[in-house]
């Protein structure tokens, strides 16, 4: 589903299939002869599926351009390669006759290379090495030269990111690590909660997260699994994975070299396991874990202690099925097994309700992103309706509810002959909205999407009965608390405090979230706004040049920054003129 969580998978995979591919070639298994009747034999077939599988899953990790799992095999291949050499071909080595394996050995290490050749890799400062880079520069050098004016730099690090297609994920990475690491030093011993990140790092979310082209993505993991681990579970949680992962590490490592002097195929595949290993937790430093790579996680090291033979299986629960046994059921038997057939039943109707309201709720919420709220009503009704209790259905459902109820109440004040029937539908949905918007902010007070929500419930209302932009101001002073960093939430504070005709306060406000943001266009203006509302009375007199002229400077600002701007143009010529 995303291509850095395939080139996880595919790096902790390529050390096996690399040493499965080695010891094919060891103990004469396979015999080259002029005749070319190897071509037919069975291992020969296996060793070049492998190698051809073995090529080809490193060619598609590449085209991942998955930085992290690329720099994870560059590492650990080569020392699972020397490794080999050194304990397994270093004693036999011959000069004058090259054993097969040693061959098969460096046609893996040349194919990494010669791949990497021709297809490229992701990091910009090695690509002049690749066959693109060497085209490109000889290109560049037999073009004639011309000359031409240099475009002008980007005035914004938001254009700066919007013309390299975004900011640099290392850059955001450092940022959301930071988040992270406070997230820890806040909540030292049992860290933030079980898959809290996404509530806890809006709290220490550093503000230059606002300079970056994903400053309104929501940051459910740490982009690194020790430090999700530290900030969720705290010291006591990352001390007990890290205790799993070297306890594993040292048993295994222990096991090998205290047989280096007699390994066998076996325990190469041991050391192969070991590296695919090695190439998880190096992915996991720069990433996180999904399903699969959390199976490989737990799966690898029950392979090592089978093969080590680590595991004690005189103590292991066997059943035996060699012989037909007739087995007589009593009575509270089979009420036994008639309950837990319901209770699968029940469990298979409870998930197919799952999927269902799933369903239903992605195409309810689809519809409502473009703006086709009343076609989206009937799907996220049912989505409700069939789990009651999962909030995030509810939360959407109720914004849908107060935008339909909002549109009737404009719709009766034009249409007097349906206008009692529209208004009372309309109350129905609003009170809906407003109830379920109270109810899940209630039940889950920290959660910053659902408060996000509600302002906009209350600002849509809002816009018909001014008494609704109290609660909307309410609310977003609480997203406030729950995410002081965040400029999009500081705007929309200002922009509040401003329409319920508190401008000192929507200044102060809007001055900060530049402060924050300092490429945030709309600031500019709304600040631009309330500056000019402070420097007038209620006839529209300039009775305060002070304020007057910030709001003009300002406006400027905003123009030199940003380029021309129609509303602020006409705005600064109004402005001088009072």
């Amino acid at each position: 589903g995303q291509p850095d969580w395939m080139a996880a998978y595919l790096a902790a995979l390529l050390p096996l299939i690399a040493a499965l591919l080695i010891n094919l070639s060891t103990s004469g298994k396979l015999v080259f002869s002029k005749t070319f009747a190897f071509l037919k034999n069975h291992n020969f077939l296996i060793a070049t599926a492998l190698f051809v599988f073995f090529a080809m899953s490193y060619l598609a990790l590449l085209y991942t351009q998955a930085r992290s799992a690329i720099l994870a095999i560059w590492v650990i291949i080569p020392l699972l390669l020397i490794w080999y050499f050194w304990f397994y071909l270093k004693p036999k080595f011959d000069k004058k006759k090259l054993s097969l394996d040693f061959k098969v050995t460096v046609l893996v290490f040349l194919s990494i290379g010669a791949i990497t050749f021709f297809a490229g890799q992701p990091f910009g400062q090695l690509q002049k090495f690749t066959f693109n880079g060497i085209v490109t520069n000889l290109a560049k050098h037999s073009a004639p030269k011309t000359t031409a004016k240099a475009a002008p730099a980007p005035t914004t690090p938001a254009a700066a990111a919007a013309e390299l297609g975004g900011t640099d994920s290392g850059i955001i990475r450092l940022l959301v690590w930071h988040g992270a690491i406070d997230i820890w030093r806040n909540n030292p011993i049992f860290g933030s909660g079980l898959e809290t990140f996404a509530y806890a790092y809006y709290q220490y979310r550093p503000a230059a997260h606002n300079l970056t082209s994903e400053w309104k993505f929501l940051y459910n993991k740490a982009h690194n699994e020790y430090l999700n681990y530290l900030a969720t579970t705290g010291t006591v949680g990352i001390v007990t994975y890290l205790l799993m992962i070297g306890s594993f590490l040292f048993f295994s490592m222990r096991f090998i070299f205290k047989r280096r002097n007699k390994l066998s195929e076996k325990d190469f595949l041991i050391v192969a396991l070991l590296a695919g290993y090695g190439t998880i937790l190096i992915t996991n430093f720069l990433g996180f874990s999904v399903v699969m790579i959390n199976i490989l996680f737990y799966l690898f090291p029950a392979f090592v202690f089978i093969l080590a033979g680590l595991i004690n299986y005189e103590k292991s629960i066997s059943f035996s099925f060699s012989k037909m046994e007739i087995y007589v059921l009593n009575k509270w038997q089979k009420a036994l097994i008639l309950v837990a057939i319901i209770v699968t039943v029940y469990l298979f109707y409870t998930l197919a309700n799952f999927w269902n309201a799933d369903r239903n709720y992605y195409y309810g919420k689809s519809y409502d992103s473009v703006s086709n709220y009343q076609t989206a009503y009937p799907f996220l009704k049912t989505a409700v309706s069939l789990r009651p209790s999962e909030p995030t259905f509810k939360d959407e459902f109720a914004y849908n509810n107060a935008v339909i109820g909002a549109a009737l109440i404009v719709q009766a004040q034009k249409d007097t002959q349906n206008q009692a029937q529209s208004q009372a539908i309309a109350k129905q949905l609003i009170d809906n909205a407003v109830s379920l918007t109270n109810q899940i902010t209630t039940e889950h007070p920290n959660d910053i999407v659902f408060w996000k929500t509600k302002v906009r419930i209350f600002y849509t209302l809002g816009q018909l009965n001014p008494t609704y932009l109290s609660l909307a101001l309410d609310a977003i002073k609480k997203s406030a608390q729950l995410a002081p960093t965040d400029a999009d939430i500081s705007y929309n504070l200002g922009v509040l405090y401003g329409q319920t005709g508190d401008a000192k306060n929507a200044v102060k406000t809007l001055e900060n979230t530049i402060k924050l943001k300092v490429d945030y266009s709309n600031a500019y203006y709304a600040l631009g706004i309330f500056y000019h509302q402070l420097a007038i009375d209620q006839k529209g007199k300039v009775v305060n040049e002070t304020y007057n002229q910030k709001a003009i400077a300002i406006l400027n600002e905003m123009v030199k920054r940003f380029g021309p701007n129609q509303q602020a143009s006409d705005a600064i010529k109004t402005w001088s003129t009072q």
